[in-house]
């Protein structure tokens, strides 16, 4: 898709071929999110990367799981977004090396 994630929400944002693609997407997710979500009962899915931060996402997601879970749990962009990969390799990182005395 032309222009990455900003592209794709662009595409989806109007009725046609992209919009039925990634409902699809959004559909197969929540189905997953919701057991998830029966098993842990989370008071808060955080979501990460450049697709997550598409309003029109989050809110098909929070639409979906509003539908069949009894306590939605909020959905949240995470306030590192693309960037969270990189954020744990470095705590991984700094916790393998000893700290120096």
């Amino acid at each position: 898709m032309p222009g990455g994630a900003a592209g794709l929400s662009a595409a989806a944002a109007r009725p046609g071929p992209a919009r039925d693609a990634l409902t699809a997407r959004v559909d197969e997710f929540a189905r997953h999110l919701a057991t998830c979500c029966r098993l842990l009962d989370p008071q808060r899915v955080v979501l990460v990367g450049g697709v997550a931060g598409s309003g029109l996402i989050r809110g098909l997601l929070t639409e979906r799981l509003g539908a069949v879970l009894p306590y939605r749990p909020e959905v949240v962009l995470s306030r590192f977004a693309d960037a969270a990969a990189l954020h744990g390799a470095v705590i991984l990182a700094r916790e393998a090396v000893p700290a120096s005395r």
